[in-house]
């Protein structure tokens, strides 16, 4: 955009003094010195200066005081948008309309794509929505950018700045701070999305586009990010939105962020289409295909069987899309991907059932989405051609996975992950409580028939151990939940109106009208076990499908420990044989079966994070060398003490 003749609209936002800095030629107007409501002086001032692009970041932004300015703020962020794709259109100058992510409700799983259906809730939002609307309706050929959470330096001082300035003023001010923590949002410099914008124009783009920044965190992570960032030290205390008072944040359910997809968007220009995240995504694509396959085979059902087989087969195609595209253009083959992830899964799946683990592939699933929603905006026109034909289905996969875990399994949803929590521990907790016993006992007696005694005690011991804490504790998690159902089963009997009118103010907050809160707590109270259930979840935030049987996680923890206590057994059996009289060799042996398994199991792990596998395996392996510190100790302390012979070769 180099030379070419730009009016800035809204010159008192920290947008418009981004773009003033990064283009100094470019014309910067005030709010008095240009009121984008007034359609003659908007006509006049495009006329004299003939712009080549128009920059609106004119903007009522007061969102909580539009519900009592609804007239105000339709006129700034509606009527002008309109005035100025009118005057763009004749003069032929580019119009550029910042809108923002609260066209949306807030109530979708995943981010926002362009082509979703917008559905404003509040009088900020309607407002913004209509300017979209009459923006492209008067200039086809305008650009809405979408974006979310934007900071950078120079807030609305009429707002009190924006919020890392508010927030730090408040703490240096010695307030309290009080953050909501269950709305979502990303956090977007302003000098990036102004670097993407400019991108944007240069590529000539049209219609709607999403900016925001990779990554998101809920209001509270930001605001101690910020605090942290600065050296200030005060405490944010988490809220819920309910707790908070505002009509700030319309749409936005327990839960379910109103972020923009095209996250990364921002800063991902020059890398989003680099060899390695091409090779990436088809690496993705194959180790999905493989789990999918492994998982057909574990599934006793038929219809789970099939519908693993289909999702195997679509995603071995994706992979074989993106492995000719690396092809013709002379990238290297990547080597197949390592499937011990899926190995370990699929046999995880023979434990705890398909359900939990197709669970976790639907969050892998979400993940190759949000990957491929943030190249889409960056990527080659061969790239771009097999992002629109994936993501429509990696979208389909996000959700039928998710659904399938529902109903393929008797064991899924909340119960299957912490099904798998408790695997991991158990195996995690049996493993390295037995070789620290081994190797305590081995370091300090040569007897290879007590250091075997020692083992299988620890080992049962911690089986036993596992399995009793799991018990009470999810017992204790159900019985604390029943009594407080009970609790509110007791205030709705005694207090029916109190409560009736928790849920309308909790519907208020989410952006309901106050009509819409009535009609929806009417309906829900009709049924009292309804009405309970609806309390439970939406003030109290229980659910009850977040509560496990107490026996089966039980049994699962134990099984997992026992097994994980098996392994060194084993490993010490393997050592002595292949070491005969030389019990250090042997624990040396043992100590290394037991490394290469922990590593294993990290390296599992990064199967749906994406995470670098070797820098996960490590993490799990410092296990073993704590434990390589607690033998030398005991050995030490026996030696010390004179009460056992420590091995001497």
């Amino acid at each position: 955009m180099a030379g070419a003749r730009i009016l800035i609209t809204g010159g008192g936002g920290q947008l418009a003094k981004e773009f003033a800095r990064r283009v100094p030629e470019s014309v910067l107007r005030t709010r008095e010195e240009l009121s984008i409501t007034d359609r003659g002086q908007v006509e006049e001032t495009i006329e004299r200066l003939r712009p080549e692009v128009v920059l609106n970041c004119a903007a009522y932004n007061a969102v909580d005081r539009a519900e009592a300015e609804a007239q105000l703020a339709m006129a700034v962020n509606a009527d002008g948008p309109a005035n100025l794709a009118r005057a763009c259109r004749r003069s032929g100058a580019r119009l550029v309309h910042f809108s923002t992510n609260y066209v949306f409700d807030g109530t979708a799983p995943e981010p926002y794509l362009e082509s979703d259906q917008p559905r404003p809730l509040s009088a900020y939002a309607r407002s913004k929505r209509e300017g979209e609307l009459k923006a492209l309706s008067e200039d086809p050929k305008a650009l809405v950018i979408r974006s979310a959470g934007l900071f950078g330096p120079g807030g609305s001082a009429s707002r009190g700045g924006n919020f890392p300035e508010r927030m730090l003023a408040r703490a240096r001010a010695g307030q309290e701070l009080a953050v909501v923590a269950d709305q979502t949002l990303n956090p977007t410099y302003t000098g990036h999305l102004a670097e993407a914008t400019l991108a944007a124009l240069t590529k000539g783009e049209t219609g709607i586009l999403h900016l925001v920044a990779d990554g998101c965190c809920s209001y509270h992570e930001f605001a101690v990010a910020i605090l942290r960032s600065a050296g200030v030290d005060s405490q944010v205390k988490p809220i819920r939105t309910s707790e908070s008072g505002a009509a700030a944040a319309p749409g936005l359910a327990r839960g379910s962020p109103r972020l923009l997809a095209g996250a990364g968007r921002c800063r991902s220009a020059v890398t989003a289409n680099g060899r390695a995240d091409l090779r990436q995504n088809w690496a993705r694509e194959a180790r999905m295909a493989e789990l999918y396959q492994r998982l057909s085979q574990v599934a006793r059902e038929p219809a789970a069987k099939r519908q693993l087989q289909r999702l195997a087969a679509d995603e071995r195609r994706h992979a074989d899309a993106w492995a000719g595209y690396l092809e013709e253009r002379g990238i290297a083959a990547p080597a197949a991907p390592a499937t011990i992830g899926a190995f370990v899964l699929s046999a995880l799946a023979r434990v705890v059932g398909v359900g939990p683990v197709m669970s976790m592939a639907g969050l892998a699933e979400s993940r190759i989405l949000r990957s491929y929603l943030g190249q889409i905006h960056a990527a080659d026109d061969g790239a771009k051609s097999i992002l629109r034909e994936l993501i429509p289905e990696e979208s389909g996969h996000a959700r039928g996975v998710e659904a399938a875990a529902e109903t393929v399994e008797e064991w899924h949803g909340s119960g299957g992950i912490e099904s798998i929590r408790n695997v991991i521990y158990g195996v995690n907790d049996g493993l390295t409580a037995t070789l620290g016993v081994l190797a305590g006992v081995g370091g300090a007696t040569v007897d290879p028939h007590v250091v075997l005694v020692g083992g299988l005690a620890a080992m049962t011991a911690s089986g036993v151990s596992m399995a009793g804490g799991a018990y009470l504790a999810t017992k204790s998690q159900r019985e604390i939940y029943e009594d407080q159902l009970a609790r509110e089963a007791a205030e709705i009997e005694a207090m029916p109106e109190f409560e009736r009118g928790e849920l309308r103010a909790i519907y208020r907050a989410k952006g309901l009208t106050d009509s819409e809160a009535e009609t929806i707590v009417a309906r829900i109270t009709r049924d009292k076990q309804i009405w309970l259930d609806t309390q439970a979840r939406e003030e109290l935030g229980l659910d009850a499908g977040q509560f496990e049987n107490p026996t089966r996680e039980a049994a699962v923890a134990g099984v997992a420990t026992l097994f994980g206590g098996f392994i060194p057994v084993v490993g010490y059996l393997v050592g002595r044989a292949v070491a005969g009289p030389r019990p250090l060799v042997a624990l040396v042996i043992t100590a290394a079966i037991c490394v290469v398994c922990l590593f294993l199991m990290g390296a599992a792990r990064t199967f749906f994070t994406g995470k670098n596998a070797i820098r996960s395996g490590l993490e799990m392996t410092l296990v073993g060398s704590f434990v390589a510190v607690q033998q030398a100790a005991v050995r030490k302390a026996a030696s010390r003490a004179g009460e056992l012979r420590p091995d001497t070769e």
